[in-house]
């Protein structure tokens, strides 16, 4: 039951330092764990490694990147959180030395920028596990300095200032998982010197985080993307672990509907080639998904582990692991040695209905050639979103051929002038190409733009045979009467890209496109080939008969402020449809390593799968 107006109690007596996520017997079991357990010696040394090179940094200094000061609260929480737990976990006087000298610098500055509270909510949280996890290592004058910067550049700043900085609180996005358990954790901190504080943070967020879980349900597709998945969601539970270990009680913050279920979107999100499914504002990086251990520690599942497990086999030993580290040293405290690797393998077809659906098929998992294809819904609206309702990623023998570029940094942007957070129809967001729809694989009528608010909805799918349709009817209306899209993977690793659109009262221009970085794309008769070093794709052009291809290349920059696309290329295939006639695309992506594609007709979408229960 999720607790929303729960009375909350603090401990009595509050236990001693440290009490953030782990108590000095923690630390001392985590040294046992590491001489008996392989993965968090490594874990282990990758920290001592990261470590020893902070002790030769220049410590941090008050430096702003445009509105933000975010890269400088973020390294603090690297740095401040890696060489406090070493310290710990090795007793090396060096790790704790070097923490203070980061945490003397940065409780120095004369404010923690909370006009973008973001980076008032890192430095917090970053000054909170040194202040905690060092406590008794300390000498009282930095005790002081440090508590009086949790509470008067943190914690005080959450309840006065301008109302425009507190809009986090009830916010539904990620800053509302971000800001309060960052609050939570400071106010942990300095439970026993703030007590009252102490119970009103805690009680806030038990109340508003509800606001941004909600976006998890049904199915735990978060509706900012995997990339900011990776943020809200690791807070999330930094919030829910703090709490239960310094109250006992989760307060039904680890029960929203779809927040457990978000573990396995994640592993979903990690395609083929090992990049991350980077729609809306997302790079393609993966890495180690810290959080994921949590998850497989709460429920017992192993099989959460999978993606973890995988990137770990193929990393090479002694160099750093592809890890955040700012929240490296919460994988330590959440792995559990006692979930050990077996075979449970995802599902090759999966769905996550929501504000953001998306559903993505595979051919295989642990083969870094399979075919995959991924096909999202949502609104170009939602937090973060991109005019991407209806795009389609494709991979196929190891290459992605059919790219999304994710995000753009935002001060590149915002330094340059760009209203970048105006998501209305004619807003400066769609202007930006790679956030436009010019930069994704949808379909276009009239070249006009897709509608902000008009939602894509995930309305059929099936495993076997593995397919997805989305309703494009709300994202394009007023342009054509109807659209849907669907996407199948054949037994022989083949994708059909299938589009059906009734016109409307006048001959509609119909467009396809698709973006892709192959070095070399060859328009030929009904088909297109594209190259990628030893590997090959073809898109076969089934349907329409009078269909035209060709393909632009888009890498250089339409305007100042838009980035560099090194190699992308558009390829567009084109029709024209009559005033109230149908119309359709069929387009099949063939790759290279198969020998002979099988014609392959799953008749009109209608037919297609079974139909998905909205919401």
């Amino acid at each position: 039951m999720i607790a929303h107006g729960a009375s909350v109690t603090l401990p009595a007596p509050v236990p001693d330092h440290p009490r953030l996520l782990a108590d000095a017997a923690k630390f001392v079991a985590l040294r046992a764990q590491i001489a008996r357990d392989p993965l968090s010696a490594r874990i282990f040394t990758d920290l001592r490694q990261r470590a020893n090179a902070m002790l030769v940094q220049p410590p941090l200094t008050y430096k702003k990147e445009g509105r933000r000061l975010l890269t400088v609260s973020r390294e603090a929480l690297a740095r401040i959180g890696i060489l406090a737990m070493m310290n710990r976990l090795t007793d090396d006087p060096r790790y704790r030395d070097r923490a203070v000298v980061e945490l003397r610098a940065v409780t120095s500055f004369a404010d923690w920028n909370p006009s973008h509270y973001l980076d008032t909510a890192e430095m917090t949280l970053a000054v909170a596990f040194g202040y905690d996890w060092l406590y008794d290592r300390l000498t009282p004058e930095d005790r002081v300095a440090f508590a009086r910067a949790i509470l008067e550049l943190g914690l005080r700043q959450s309840e006065e200032g301008p109302t425009s900085q507190h809009w986090w609180i009830t916010g539904t996005n990620n800053w509302n998982q971000v800001c309060h358990a960052s609050m939570v954790a400071g106010a942990i901190a300095l439970a026993d010197e703030q007590p009252e504080l102490a119970r009103r943070t805690i009680a806030r967020a038990v109340e508003n985080l509800h606001l941004s879980a909600d976006g998890y349900a049904p199915d735990g597709a978060y509706p900012e993307g995997p990339g900011y998945w990776a943020y809200g969601t690791t807070f999330h539970v930094i919030l829910v672990d703090a709490l239960e270990r310094f109250t006992g009680k989760t307060y039904g913050l680890d029960a929203f509907p779809g927040f457990m279920s978000s573990a396995d979107y994640m592993l979903q999100m990690v395609t083929p080639t090992g990049q991350l499914y980077d729609y809306s504002d997302c790079g393609a990086k993966a890495g180690l998904n810290s959080p994921q251990y949590w998850f497989a520690r709460k429920t017992g599942r192993s099989g959460l582990l999978f993606g973890n497990n995988a990137m770990l086999a193929a990393s090479t030993p002694g160099k750093p692991l592809r890890m955040d580290p700012r929240i490296e040293v919460f994988a330590l405290l959440w792995l559990d040695p006692k979930l050990t690797p077996n075979a449970d393998q995802p599902p090759l077809s999966w769905f996550g209905r929501g504000i953001n659906p998306v559903t993505t098929h595979r051919s295989a998992w642990s083969d870094a050639r399979a075919t995959f294809v991924g096909l999202k819904g949502g609104a170009a609206s939602v937090s973060h979103g991109h005019m991407d309702v209806g795009s389609f990623l494709l991979e196929a023998d190891g290459v992605r051929w059919g790219v999304d570029l994710g995000m753009q940094d935002y001060e590149s942007l915002e330094s340059k002038g760009v209203k970048l957070w105006a998501r209305e129809q004619d807003g400066g967001r769609w202007k930006v190409f790679r956030l436009g729809p010019d930069a994704h694989n949808i379909l276009r009528f009239d070249g006009a733009l897709p509608k902000v608010d008009g939602r894509g909805e995930l309305v059929r799918f099936s495993a076997k045979p593995a397919c997805s349709v989305v309703n494009l009817d709300a994202v394009y209306a007023g342009q054509v009467k109807a659209v849907s899209r669907g996407v199948t993977l054949t037994p022989g690793r083949c994708v059909l890209i299938q589009d059906e659109w009734t016109a409307d009262a006048k001959t509609v221009e119909v467009t396809w496109q698709m973006l892709t970085q192959a070095d070399e794309v060859v328009v030929g008769e009904r088909e297109v080939r594209l190259k990628q070093a030893k590997e090959s794709l073809t898109l076969r052009v089934l349907a329409p008969a009078d269909a035209k291809i060709v393909v632009e290349d888009v890498s250089a920059p339409r305007v100042p402020y838009d980035a560099p696309n090194p190699n992308l290329k558009r390829i567009i295939v084109k029709t024209r449809t009559t005033a109230g006639a149908d119309g359709t695309f069929r387009i099949l992506a063939v790759p290279g390593s198969v020998a002979e594609a099988v014609p392959f007709d799953m008749g009109p979408l209608s037919y297609w799968g079974e139909p998905v229960a909205a919401r």
